[in-house]
């Protein structure tokens, strides 16, 4: 009994010295003990604005999304390491600026906003698995954000608008984020640049009469980064097609069936581009970012709209003052989607925050922002739609 003790000891000191792997538990709790949040809608053909006004103590994530991330690496000898990431969302409410809502949301569940493995080394980084593509969401960093989460944020700006009405860069039916099977490369930095490619293909064929009959969805990303000394830059392109088609029926003729094909499929092309750059001039880091987004679907008889023709520009500047950091931002544009001038809208937000440090891992948090949608001109009749948030905040990471 002593030796087989003894032989397991040394198998498992063995075995330390050639595969070292280590796992981390830790993540972001914000508590919101007050927000406020109100949004004025001012229906097409009508000069009458409704509004609808939240105040509440104790709301859900108002600054950022809270959440539990479990990871872990592998050393596997020869400079290669495995490793795996899983963040779980942690119930953040769906409608914490400008309703009563308390429901979690849709990505709360464990593992949803991300779960990935991954090998990396000298050729750079592999991984695998459900995540943000580096493309997708890159201009954010630049235009020096505090929240993507509070309205007032190019990242956020549709935080104010309604499922009804997209003038959104990513929460729509065109949505370039969080998707299954990614595979993204990410090359060594050289020379201060460094490229990164993700594609990811997602699809389901079913012949049952009670599924969907077909649905597919590709995407493709590019990103390439610059960083050395004050000055850092980057440009994304991103492209989502995705095709959907009704569940094939089945007929009975005489003592055979057949199968019909479905004839209500619908098709969607959508393109995310965008460029930015940022300079750190010491007392205060400036940064700026233009982002192009286009969104058109095809239906069933072949006729093209286009219900996204997003362009923006925004501007952020952050100023360190010891524990403090005092952040600004704005964007500016249009969403020309629709047909003819109808639809035209003007796009535009603010937000500014001031994060003050209790200590290296909890911060108390006061921002405000605001997102408006404008008609532009007189020929357009959209529903113009206002929202604004203020926040107070307390964060802690782990």
């Amino acid at each position: 009994m002593k030796k087989t003790l003894i032989a397991l000891a040394v198998l498992t000191v063995s075995g330390a010295s050639f595969a070292q792997s280590s796992v981390t538990i830790g993540g972001l709790l914000d508590i919101a003990p007050l927000s406020m949040g109100k949004v004025t809608t001012t229906a097409k053909n009508s000069d009458t604005a409704v509004g609808v006004k939240s105040d509440r103590t104790g709301s859900p994530t108002t600054w950022a999304t809270s959440v539990l991330t479990i990871s872990g690496t592998e050393d596997l000898g020869g400079g290669l390491k495995a490793n795996f990431v899983l963040v779980s969302g942690a119930g953040a409410g769906t409608g914490a600026h400008t309703t009563d809502s308390t429901t979690n949301a849709s990505d709360s569940g464990i593992g949803n906003r991300q779960r990935s493995m991954g090998l990396t080394g000298d050729f750079g980084a592999l991984n695998v698995g459900r995540f943000i593509p580096a493309a997708a969401a890159g201009f954010h960093g630049f235009t020096q954000t505090g929240s993507a989460t509070l309205v007032g944020s190019a990242y956020g700006m549709s935080t104010a608008n309604s499922s009804s009405s997209p003038n959104g860069l990513h929460t729509n039916s065109h949505n370039f984020e969080r998707i299954n099977n990614v595979v993204q490369y990410t090359s060594p930095t050289m020379s201060g640049f460094s490229v990164n490619l993700a594609i990811a293909n997602n699809g389901n064929d079913s012949d049952a009469s009670a599924a969907t009959g077909k649905a597919d969805s590709h995407q493709t990303s590019f990103h390439i980064g610059y960083a050395a000394g004050p000055l850092s830059a980057g440009f994304g392109v991103n492209t989502l097609k995705s095709n959907v088609e009704a569940a094939e029926g089945k007929a009975a003729v005489a003592d055979t069936s057949f199968t019909v094909k479905a004839i209500d499929a619908t098709s969607a092309n959508s393109h995310l581009q965008w460029i930015g750059a940022s300079y750190n001039l010491g007392v205060a880091t400036v940064g700026l970012s233009n982002i192009h987004r286009e969104g058109k679907n095809t239906d069933k008889l072949g006729a093209e709209t286009t219900d996204t023709d997003i362009n923006v520009n925004a501007f952020g500047v952050t100023v360190p003052m010891g524990a403090l950091t005092l952040r600004a931002s704005v964007y500016a544009g249009t969403d020309k989607r629709g047909e003819g001038d109808a639809d035209n809208m003007k796009l535009s937000g603010n937000q500014i925050s001031a994060v003050y440090a209790l200590s290296k891992r909890t911060a108390i948090v006061a921002a405000t922002g605001t997102n408006e949608y404008k008609r532009d001109g007189e020929a357009s009749r959209a529903a113009t739609r206002k929202a604004q948030a203020t926040t107070l905040t307390l964060n802690h990471t782990f």
